[in-house]
């Protein structure tokens, strides 16, 4: 799969997300590394926040820096701050903490966050992404910045070509694995004093010795990523300068014993089929699941656990008709996903007792309009009322 092909089908997830304002979890993974990931966190259909496992830590710090400079270092790995919920992003807590402490603005706020998610969009544009879950879920409280996916994308892509056009192209001929995450390190100081003015040498001397990013750098000297990377690349090209990979910070933060809040558990759902996508989508909205792939055999456990809504993935008519026939279900809602939804499908669900039949596969957002009516008791769904928990 192209470069171009891979940048385009995730533009095209992101337009679709955001048509939908679907809200949840979109999490990107490296062809060659699953374990290298970016998470980009929807509200809406817009972009509220995204984070990458590869050097987290850092791009906090750089954020910080350049809106609120004095806070640079703040919490740190001696003065940690505890976080109390896992599911909420480390670094909107602190901004939160920060806000009603009246350390800093919403303005400021909303800077450290912008920061931070176009740097991620960059980061992943610039690597190999070619696997895409989208985890549909309850909202992060989190309502400073709403930030369109489709420009994202747009200024990371321009922001990309920025770099090519000041050298990363030729980097990558050199050093095939270059990233702009990489530490330079100077060889030759003597080399570099002889190049340089004294006051800028002095700088230099001070940033490049294998601590800090290109990123940490640029940030260091005021100068743009672009700026910075045309500076180190006749040293690097000369030998002075050479890149390294380097560690991500310490986590400024720690996690209190008890991280999960309270969470009222929702109704139990029973899967009839055997699709795999839809039980892991309910579970991780908070339903409870249990998955019916031979109904016929689970009618004593259903029984005893009576679910409160059956969604059936295949047209087994028949285990419906029963289900009506049973004292203990003849009012449970039955939806029906099917692939086909005529006149003659629409007919056999009425006929077999079925409540409502939808298109499958279905958009988290229409299937979280009706989960929320059926089990609300409207047999009707009118799908203008969204349910928070599946997005």
């Amino acid at each position: 799969m192209s470069e171009i092909t891979i940048i385009s089908s995730i533009a095209e997830r992101l337009n679709d997300l955001s048509q939908e304002k679907a809200c949840g979890e979109l999490i990107l993974m490296h062809n060659e590394d699953p374990q290298q990931q970016w998470h980009l966190y929807l509200h809406m259909g817009r972009v509220v926040y995204a984070t990458a496992t590869s050097h987290r830590v850092r791009r906090w710090e750089r954020a910080v820096r350049q809106v609120l400079p004095h806070l640079a270092g703040t919490p740190s790995v001696h003065q940690p701050m505890e976080i109390v919920d896992v599911r909420c992003p480390w670094e909107l807590q602190v901004l939160t903490t920060w806000l009603e402490s009246r350390k800093i603005t919403a303005a400021a706020a909303k800077a450290v966050v912008n920061h931070i998610v176009r740097e991620v969009f960059f980061d992943f544009i610039e690597n190999f992404c070619t696997q895409m879950v989208w985890l549909p879920y309850r909202q992060l409280q989190q309502h400073l910045v709403f930030l369109c996916p489709q420009n994202l994308v747009e200024q990371a892509y321009a922001m990309r070509a920025d770099w090519q056009n000041c050298g990363l192209g030729r980097m990558r001929a050199r050093m095939p694995r270059f990233q702009p995450n990489m530490a330079p390190v100077l060889c030759h100081p003597e080399h570099l004093r002889s190049m340089l003015p004294t006051a800028m040498f002095e700088d230099l001397l001070m940033l490049l010795q294998g601590q800090l990013t290109i990123w940490d750098v640029a940030v260091r000297l005021k100068r743009s990523p672009c700026d910075t990377m045309r500076l180190l690349l006749p040293l690097v090209g000369r030998g002075v300068v050479h890149l390294q990979p380097v560690e991500d910070l310490p986590l400024p933060v720690r996690f209190a014993a008890n991280t999960l809040p309270e969470v009222q558990q929702l109704p139990l759902i029973a899967v009839v089929g055997t699709d795999d996508y839809l039980p892991t989508l309910l579970r991780d909205a908070g339903y409870e699941v249990m998955v019916l792939a031979q109904p016929d055999r689970n009618l004593l456990q259903l029984l005893r656990r009576r679910p409160a809504l059956f969604i059936f993935t295949t047209a087994d008519y028949e285990f419906c008709q029963l289900l009506r026939q049973s004292r203990g279900f003849s009012e449970t809602p039955v939806l029906f996903l099917l692939s086909s939804n005529g006149l003659l499908e629409k007919t056999r669900v009425r006929w077999a007792g079925g409540t409502l039949l939808l298109p499958h596969p279905v958009s988290p957002a229409k299937l979280a309009v009706a989960i929320e009516d059926l089990l609300s008791g409207n047999q009707s769904p009118a799908g203008a009322q969204m349910v928070a928990a599946i997005r």
